[in-house]
């Protein structure tokens, strides 16, 4: 016999010498579609007895998992390997591990075996414990073969929480701008960087997000641009979960080739109540009629399209059948230009006389 009840010190329920362990690892714990799992067996050390071999009865659930193949651990104590059987219906694997060749038993922990299995299409298992384990099928239990002869049931601990993860990473806050060229220069226009995220479902995680941006007119950055220019620049976003499952988005930055004036204008003279007149602005060589609604003599003209300027010394204003033109320079107001205009009223026929 082996023991007694007075030698189990670790209060296991097991005498010490017969106390030897088999446990469940697995060497990655998130697997994508086209990964596997790989479980590794490994044996804790032995007090009294050399183990010269195992017979493994494991059970997997078939529904998520379909096994592959089992290899003996190199460097382990045990090459000789054999599958007994296995039936990827009822998600049972019988294996036997024996000495090779010069080896001899062990008293040693060490690692046995990896089961390999590969995730069953559109299985998903979010942190799921026990879906590979020790089991008891056709009468067949684990045990280890004794040196000496004789054998024992080893005390077992299952696969922990594993992920199989087959759906990818949702991106959000990606979308698609449009503007117009920045006042005061002629590099584009500055964007601000949106908060990009990427959320795994399955691991209830948050996962880095990176992008990479085609810029118009040519070239490639990876880091946020102080301005985009003038054209479509294109953002490709993308993220991974720890499975490998591939996420990406992808969104545009429009930039017009235009920047944007409002006109602020004030008629000399007296105008009674509400009306409204035309007005012609002329900036870089471009002339663009616009509605002015008046309240008394004095209204505006807000988001005129001008040229890509760097700046406007001189921009010309006039009621084609009311007033004479008056220039005046532009001030930058924010992403715009800004200009008041004063109109002396008197000019009937557009001919400023």
């Amino acid at each position: 016999g082996c023991g007694t009840a007075d030698t189990d010190a670790n209060s296991s329920g097991t005498a010490d010498c017969a106390d030897v362990s088999l446990a469940m690892t697995a060497l990655s714990t998130h697997i994508g579609p086209t990964g596997t799992l790989t479980v590794r067996v490994s044996m804790g050390a032995s007090a009294i007895y050399s183990i010269s071999g195992a017979s493994l009865s494991v059970v997997f659930d078939p529904t998520m998992l379909q096994f592959v193949s089992a290899t003996p651990v190199a460097g382990g104590p045990f090459s000789a390997g054999s599958v007994v059987s296995s039936d990827n219906v009822l998600g049972t694997l019988r294996y036997t591990l024996a000495l090779g060749g010069s080896q001899t038993a062990t008293q040693s922990a060490a690692n046995l075996v990896d089961l390999t299995f590969s995730p069953v299409a559109g299985a998903e298992a979010c942190g799921t414990t026990g879906l590979v384990s020790f089991g008891t099928f056709s009468s067949a239990t684990t045990s280890l073969s004794y040196s000496v002869g004789g054998s024992q049931s080893p005390v077992v601990s299952n696969l922990g929480a594993v992920y199989i993860d087959q759906t990818a990473p949702v991106i959000s806050g990606a979308e698609h701008v449009a503007l117009a060229a920045d006042a005061g220069t002629i590099a584009g226009a500055a964007v601000s960087a949106p908060t990009v995220t990427a959320f795994d479902a399955c691991a209830s995680e948050s996962r880095p997000v990176t992008f990479s941006i085609a810029l118009a007119g040519g070239g490639t950055v990876t880091s946020w641009p102080a301005r985009f220019p003038v054209g479509v620049s294109t953002i490709a976003w993308s993220s991974a979960d720890r499975a490998g499952n591939t996420a990406s988005e992808v969104r545009t930055v429009t930039v017009a080739n235009y920047q944007l004036l409002d006109v602020s204008v004030g008629f000399v003279g007296v105008i009674q109540g509400s009306s409204s007149r035309q007005i012609r602005v002329t900036a870089g060589g471009q002339s663009s009629l616009h509605t002015v609604n008046l309240t008394g003599n004095t209204g505006s003209a807000l988001g005129v399209q001008v040229p890509v300027a760097a700046s406007y010394p001189c921009i010309a204003v006039k009621c084609p059948t009311h007033s004479l033109t008056d220039s005046a320079s532009a001030m930058i107001s924010g992403a715009r230009y800004a200009l008041w205009s004063s109109l002396r009223q008197g000019d009937s026929n557009n001919d400023d006389s």
